[in-house]
């Protein structure tokens, strides 16, 4: 089964944070937008309304009986919002207000995971501001996006909240085993302490008397606030994270963090981007897409401009091939891109003294430069 989620420009986090936000103190809108609204005339095909910034509106073939405007743009000035919930996103005020769909459309809009204050991701919901209330609407959450959705069946002022009276509850780790497959390999280990929970980047970062995993001892990195081994590039033949091998992270603590044993087997396979060829240039209109080495599960493939995750995001089988198609690259601007393509597994940390949301993962990414026209 092939899973296509709704397109959306994605803020990446760690390299930009979003700049505005739902609250009385901020009054700008989306990035280059002057808070001007963005304007979209959708027809009953069905079309995208799309605000730079982070929303996207995807409303199907047969939604509308006659062509409608759409507008869009960051209210600077919204409702309060509800008790002990907090603003993770631009608050976004979209009409024509209160127009009704003939079916629901799909919204998504990205948030801001500085502003989680150790609220768990999967929690997070998209809010409608119906008959003078926020309403919580039946929401999915994508956290290696920063991205939610929710079907909606009118139009209003919708935003992102969460629990951010939360606390971590014990120490927050994030362990992994991380692979860029290319024509060389970069393998690296990777083991983030934090005191709170912070999925997108290290907010309280702790420190331990020593992390290894296997016969391998990771050092302090100061510039990641993680322990790391690797930073290499290994030619392919000599990677040293191996398939269907179990890597065991132990962590001898030091204060505040229990030592801690965690595991998890590397795939049985590393699938690497073959086609297209670096630099070349595909179609807007649609083109193929082909990697090697597959195995059983799925991968996930985007597109990134700049540091923004821009276009479809498609989770897929893992049998080497795809075909995107002239809708899914439909509001992409000619330019170049980069196609990136992402396997993982992953299990929870459920060991005494440890945030229940800390993990660790098997990782393996590939990426390839390609020029959209």
């Amino acid at each position: 089964m092939r899973i296509t989620l709704p397109a959306i420009p994605v803020l990446a986090l760690a390299v930009l944070a979003l700049v505005i936000s739902c609250s009385d103190d901020d009054n700008n809108g989306p990035s280059g937008s002057n808070n001007e609204p963005s304007t979209t005339s959708v027809g009953p095909q069905g079309g995208v309304v799309v605000v730079d910034g982070g929303m996207t509106l995807v409303v199907p073939a047969g939604a509308l009986s006659d062509t409608v405007t759409f507008t869009a743009t960051a209210n600077g000035s919204p409702p309060a919002a509800p008790g002990g919930m907090g603003p993770v996103s631009t608050c976004y005020s979209v009409g024509p207000s209160g127009m009704q769909f003939g079916q629901p459309a799909t919204m998504s809009i990205a948030y801001d995971t500085a502003r989680l204050l150790g609220a768990g991701e999967s929690d997070l919901g998209l809010y409608s501001f119906t008959g003078g209330g926020w309403r919580r609407l039946a929401t999915s959450v994508y956290p290696g996006y920063n991205l939610v959705t929710a079907e909606v069946a009118h139009l209003c002022d919708f935003a992102v909240f969460a629990d951010t009276a939360a606390e971590a509850e014990g120490i927050y780790a994030a362990l992994v085993a991380h692979r860029d497959a290319r024509g060389c390999v970069f393998d690296k280990l990777v083991a983030r302490l934090d005191a709170a929970y912070a999925p997108g980047g290290p907010q309280l970062p702790l420190q331990v008397d020593s992390v290894t995993c296997n016969q391998f001892e990771l050092e302090w990195v100061e510039k990641d606030s993680a322990y790391v081994y690797g930073y290499l590039i290994y030619i392919w033949e000599i990677r040293f994270l191996k398939h269907d091998s179990t890597y065991e992270f132990q962590i001898n603590g030091s204060g505040v963090v229990p030592d801690l044993t965690a595991s998890i087997v590397f795939p049985s396979c590393s699938p690497w981007l073959t086609s297209p060829d670096y630099g070349a240039t595909e179609s807007l209109s649609g083109f193929g897409v082909t990697w090697d080495d597959c195995c059983a599960g799925n991968v996930s493939l985007f597109f990134l401009q700049g540091n923004d995750t821009v276009g479809t995001v498609v989770e897929t089988p893992n049998d080497g091939s795809y075909a995107f198609t002239g809708d899914q690259l439909d509001g992409f601007e000619a330019g170049e891109y980069r196609l990136v393509m992402t396997s993982e597994t992953r299990q929870s940390i459920t060991a005494e003294g440890y945030d229940p949301r800390s993990y660790v993962a098997a990782r393996i990414v590939s990426k390839v430069a390609v020029t959209l026209e």
